[in-house]
């Protein structure tokens, strides 16, 4: 869940940044009973946002200026799921921005040290292997449409949580896929790789685990200027999305 906040504090700072710097801070401080204090600090030479709007921008499908929705794509839903999943971690983001200055978001939370020795794959925090499926996929994974038992692990047990946080990413999911289709009809392959790693990255926050794996595919052949292969994996990334999107509800209430 650290790591996918993370993820999208720094995607939003590389959305908005087209000049300057990014940068990513971190400190911790000494707590009780063994526990640190991280904090995390993404700053940015961007945009910026207004004083007043600086509350609203966590709230789901809001951004600071809604120009800016057609100006840098996305429906401001990255900082909506980093601040979700700050209090899922029992952690806090705050921001300090100026407009045409950029921002500084800082995540703090407070995890366990890591013991000197021990299993490794139990530090790791290795995901349970079982999952539960109701498709079969194409393309010759045998991952599932949504592995319910990672993702409720992940959200330490919260279901409503779960349904909250899909509801977010399917609401999103079609400015996406309307990206990619545009960068597929522009023959621009650069352009696939910022949608694609955006359904990604969500996707395995969900444990949306085909999808996930559909995605960066995406993402490689972005990378690689491979649009024949772009082409063949957008039928069956929107194939998978609504696999979850008409599954998501029973798997995570059975």
């Amino acid at each position: 869940m650290l790591r996918q906040a993370l993820i999208h504090l720094l995607g939003n700072a590389v959305k908005f940044t087209a000049h300057g710097r990014i940068a990513l801070r971190v400190r911790t401080r000494p707590g009780a009973d063994g526990r640190v204090t991280a904090i995390f600090g993404v700053h940015d030479t961007g945009i910026g946002i207004a004083q007043d709007k600086q509350q609203m921008i966590f709230d789901a499908f809001t951004q600071a200026d809604a120009s800016q929705t057609r100006q840098h794509g996305g429906a401001g839903l990255g900082l909506t799921l980093s601040a979700r999943l700050a209090r899922l971690m029992e952690g806090t983001i705050t921001v300090e921005s100026e407009p045409s200055k950029g921002s500084a978001f800082e995540l703090r939370v407070t995890l366990e040290q890591a013991a000197a020795t021990g299993d490794a794959t139990a530090q790791s925090g290795a995901p349970a292997a079982a999952a539960q499926s109701a498709h079969p996929h194409e393309g010759g994974t045998n991952l599932p449409d949504l592995d319910v038992a990672q993702a409720l692990e992940r959200m330490d047990g919260d279901r409503a949580l779960l349904l909250d946080l899909v509801d977010v990413f399917l609401a999103d999911l079609p400015t996406q896929m309307q990206a990619i289709s545009a960068a597929l009809a522009q023959r621009d392959a650069a352009a696939l790789i910022r949608p694609a790693h955006s359904i990604t990255g969500s996707a395995g926050n969900l444990s949306a685990l085909a999808l996930q794996e559909l995605a960066e595919q995406m993402v490689q052949a972005g990378r690689s200027g491979n649009l024949g292969a772009a082409e063949q994996l957008l039928p069956q990334i929107d194939r998978r999305a609504r696999a979850l999107q008409e599954g998501y509800a029973h798997w995570v209430t059975v």
